[in-house]
């Protein structure tokens, strides 16, 4: 079956500017053009085959960016890229944070490189159709490596987008003898550099603990120590979105046999999955039982919840709940399956339990450090 036209819809308000660039464009591409960010949303809301935006920043009434977050918004899957005279830092570090741009370009920009752009934006469209289309009948490796190259091709991509963009503008202030130069930028281009290196540490991890033949042997863990360093990566975050967190029946005494680094990072997936999906001023409980044989935290979070259907597709490696690409929520879709992978490597098990508009619930068991006995009834 063929698929449909992929377009490109080109937003500005100069109108010499616009057909100017269709008629260049127009030998390679299927082109729309809107003069303003009201027409482009009716030609969104009635044109199902818009694959790429590229809006103009400086627009009468809604300007770029308001267009390309509305569009990020509504339909996550298009791809877009921020065409623009304005080159402030503030305008560049809006169209990545609210209007998640693939590419921030400026006028003017030469007619190759905005090819170029157009070209990279439509294949990563087509390798996000193409990823997410998982057939029933295909084998579970063959889902997983789909996933898989879905997920990380856009996870790669977007923060490399940005430090090659940031970095671009600083290089031309240097160069332009600018000492002014933005400490924002460097901010943004660390940041992005961090999360680049959180994303291959995280696959290299998962990778490691799956395909292991051997595994060192268990120890007794502090459960305070491992939530205290599994929840530090996650505070701003929290603080960010007035997120309350409580930790109750908390005990320095209460252990439990796993392998330290393996536990923090599972509990760091569970921690970071209940901030990621929670509501504005939503809530965090983390309970602490511990029986004759065994210890169980329990993680329950005041977020959007799953289905049954969405729920069983998480627990797959690089699988979410959305599984178009370009997500209203980022992420690799690793959270759940890899620490429900590193509790069952440590003799322990996951359980995962949620109500659609409710929230989630993990609960995470394990043998008690003291106990005689270290194996959990399943």
């Amino acid at each position: 079956m063929s698929m449909p036209p992929e377009k490109i819809l080109l937003v500005d308000d100069e109108p010499r500017l616009l057909t100017a660039l269709k008629r260049r464009l127009s030998s390679e591409f299927s082109v729309e053009t809107a003069l303003n960010g009201e027409e482009a949303l009716s030609i969104l809301e009635r044109d199902g085959h818009i694959a790429l935006i590229v809006a103009d920043m400086q627009m009468p009434g809604m300007n770029g960016i308001d267009l390309l977050k509305q569009t990020r918004d509504r339909w996550p899957d298009i791809r877009r890229i921020m065409l623009t005279g304005n080159s402030d830092q503030n305008t560049a570090i809006a169209a990545i944070n609210d209007g998640h741009v693939m590419r921030f370009l400026r006028k003017p920009t030469e007619f190759v490189e905005l090819r170029r752009a157009i070209v990279h934006a439509l294949e990563d469209f087509r390798f996000a159709r193409d990823g997410s289309e998982i057939a029933n009948d295909e084998s579970v490796d063959e889902k997983a490596r789909k996933a898989f190259m879905s997920i990380i091709s856009h996870e790669l991509r977007t923060p490399l987008t940005h430090i090659i963009g940031l970095s671009s503008i600083l290089q031309e202030q240097a160069e332009a003898g600018q000492k002014d130069i933005s400490t924002d930028y460097l901010g943004h281009i660390r940041t992005s550099g961090e999360e680049l290196l959180s994303l291959i540490n995280r696959v290299l991890f998962y990778t490691r603990i799956i395909s292991s033949p051997t595994h060192e042997a268990p120890v007794s863990v502090s459960v305070a120590g491992c939530l205290k360093d599994a929840i530090q990566p996650c505070r701003m975050e929290i603080a960010k979105r007035n997120i309350t967190l409580s930790i109750d029946g908390q005990k320095d005494n209460v252990a439990f046999l796993a392998r330290p680094d393996e536990m923090v990072m599972a509990l760091r997936e569970i921690i970071s999955n209940a901030v990621r999906f929670n509501r504005e001023n939503g809530h965090i409980s983390i309970g602490i039982h511990q029986d004759a044989t065994s210890v169980s935290l329990r993680i329950a979070d005041t977020g959007l919840g799953m289905c049954e259907n969405t729920l069983a597709r998480v627990m797959e490696p690089f699988r979410q709940g959305d599984e178009k690409l370009n997500r209203q929520f980022e992420g690799i879709g690793m959270g759940l399956s890899l620490a429900h992978a590193i509790a069952i490597l440590n003799s322990g098990q996951l359980n995962v339990q949620s109500i659609p508009g409710e929230g989630t619930t993990v609960i995470l068991k394990l043998n008690r450090a003291d106990a005689p006995s270290r194996t959990i009834a399943a």
